[in-house]
């Protein structure tokens, strides 16, 4: 009895694999009438990812000139950078001297300023003086003058 199940069971499995076998036959049937209209799509899609390969060969390669060029650039940018924060440094420093010799040049014209009062108070003293004697004149300056009107 054992050996008659095993048999009726073999024989069900046996029928449930040739039922698979038959449906995973007409699948690849389908498959293969279908694969055939698969082809030029897949041709295209070759073409179509060798040329994006090829594409993004070209893109790597202009990053990488696009990189040079920008780290050429960053490095002039910072040696103008440089250029001119020294310039402007030294340019503090002239502004500091000229602003010292201008504070010097003051000082000195205030002090001559007051020189030049106290030498314009003493001469109108003198003018006031000279004024009290006659001025005379020259007779050679007399005749200039009248040639000149």
């Amino acid at each position: 009895m054992l050996a008659l199940t095993l048999d009726i069971m073999i024989v069900v499995l046996l029928l449930i694999s040739l039922g698979a076998g038959l449906r995973l036959r007409g699948a690849l049937k389908i498959f293969r009438v279908d694969g055939n209209e698969f082809q030029p799509m897949i041709h295209s899609l070759d073409k179509a990812t060798t040329k994006a390969e090829s594409a993004l060969g070209g893109l790597r390669k202009m990053a990488g000139d696009v990189g040079v060029k920008l780290n050429d650039e960053a490095k002039k940018t910072q040696r103008l950078l440089d250029e001119l924060d020294f310039m402007t440094k030294r340019a503090d420093q002239l502004a500091e001297k000229l602003d010292d010799s201008i504070s010097k040049a003051r000082s000195i014209d205030l002090k001559m300023a007051k020189r030049i009062d106290a030498a314009n108070v003493e001469g109108a003293n003198e003018v006031k003086v000279a004024r009290k004697q006659p001025l005379q004149r020259t007779p050679d300056l007399e005749q200039k003058l009248k040639t000149l009107r």
